[in-house]
């Protein structure tokens, strides 16, 4: 009899317990609105989206990325890509995002698909083409001529702990021939592509007469 009874008790406390558990709250955004829970990589409509157009893969990314100028999506062979440089030498095609009106506005990337055969492959976002990485990538499947972009597999990653440094800008040519060093700028007339025998910046028949007898 009191092994029943204190089975009874056990069970009373027991059933006491759990409803006097609390619930989650649930999550809402900054107006107080519930929320889906996030899902890790999985990509949304503030991340990125994308929609073929005729022969071209037409990709829309946030402004909240913050792209370079010189930001690029390409298609690669299948695999997994941290630097930039390693994405550029698998890449088949790539295209830098479209100009924008102004810096409030979405990054369009507008990437030709036709003459990629049929296949598995991987997409990636670099945030650079000097010496950057891949800040995001994700699958793509070309078959009977047609893409279809796994967007349930978009990953963004973090910036890696050894980055290259970026490579020197390429600067205008300063008249300095690269193979002597000397100043070369006067052979060729820039504007006409004229010889300039007397080395002096003027064509040898637009020489101004400076009132000497030049013979």
């Amino acid at each position: 009899m009191k092994k029943i009874l204190t089975m009874a008790v056990i069970l009373a406390m027991t059933l006491t317990f759990a409803s006097c558990k609390k619930e989650a709250p649930a999550a809402t955004n900054e107006r107080g609105e519930p929320v889906a829970a996030s899902s890790g990589n999985k990509p949304s409509a503030e991340q990125i989206s994308y929609k073929v157009d005729g022969e071209y893969l037409v990709f829309t990314v946030s402004n909240t990325l913050r792209l370079e100028i010189d930001s690029w999506i390409g298609i690669c062979t299948k695999g997994n890509y941290v630097f930039e440089d390693d994405a550029d030498d698998a890449g088949i095609t790539y295209t830098y995002f479209e100009e924008r009106e102004n810096e409030t506005q979405d990054y369009v990337f507008k990437l030709g698909f036709s003459d990629i055969e049929d296949g598995d492959y991987t997409m990636v976002l670099c945030n650079t083409d000097n010496n950057g990485y891949v800040m995001a990538s994700w699958p793509l499947v070309i078959k009977g001529g047609k893409p279809a972009a796994d967007l349930s597999g978009f990953k963004i990653n973090p910036m890696p702990e050894n980055m290259p440094p970026p490579e020197e800008p390429v600067t205008p040519d300063d008249g300095k021939d690269v193979e002597d060093g000397e100043d070369d700028y006067y052979e060729d007339d820039p504007q006409t592509g004229d010889d300039d025998s007397a080395d002096d910046g003027y064509d040898d028949d637009e020489e101004p007469d400076d009132g000497a007898d030049d013979a």
